[in-house]
């Protein structure tokens, strides 16, 4: 594990970086009966919302978060093809920086607890089977508890907000230059 710089991203795509929570891009497709308005949308906040009826742009519509459902103003004609596109995120922006106001600015500790928040989530899908006396965490459990473990440490070395920030990714030995970090997928967890 080593540290690759920031490379100019502001905090949010900063925090983003470091705990893996890159903006993902999903298409859906349905067929329209003439009576269904509100269509399922499989993935926790979803934004930028394309939607096409036959190939052509529909905005008449309304996305209800509590139900993960975008509902038309009016139900798409029996067989028509209704596309929806959209990106989405395992946290919202508006939580990111809800975190990182809590944390008083400090990106490192608003980092840790967004990966505290992501175990919170994660910590339910560890394995447990019927009679088994201890449970197996997941390696994405155990991947994010080690991550947080590090921004831990180097929160209490650091004492103070130092303006500092890094995030996991690879190197190549030979030169031990910093890199382009490619960050952790964890959008899926959040489902």
């Amino acid at each position: 594990m080593f540290w690759c710089y920031n490379n100019g991203m502001n905090p949010i795509e900063t925090i983003r970086n470091r705990i893996g929570d890159q903006p993902k891009t999903e298409i859906e497709r349905y067929v329209g009966n003439g009576t269904v308005k509100s269509f399922t949308i499989n993935n926790k906040n979803p934004y930028e919302f394309f939607v096409t009826i036959n190939g052509v742009q529909n905005t008449a519509f309304t996305y209800d978060d509590e139900i993960q459902k975008l509902i038309f103003e009016t139900a798409p004609a029996n067989a028509s093809t209704i596309e929806i596109k959209y990106k989405y995120a395992a946290f919202t922006d508006a939580e990111i920086q809800a975190v990182l106001n809590e944390s008083g600015g400090d990106v490192d500790r608003a980092t840790a607890e967004s990966l505290r928040q992501a175990l919170g989530s994660q910590s339910r899908m560890v394995s447990f089977q019927h009679g088994d006396r201890s449970v197996s965490m997941s390696d994405i459990f155990k991947n994010l508890m080690a991550l947080l473990n590090s921004y831990e440490k180097k929160i209490s070395n650091s004492g103070a907000n130092t303006g500092s920030s890094f995030a996991i990714g690879t190197r190549t030995m030979m030169d031990d230059k910093p890199r382009n970090c490619e960050p952790n997928d964890i959008s899926r967890l959040f489902m």
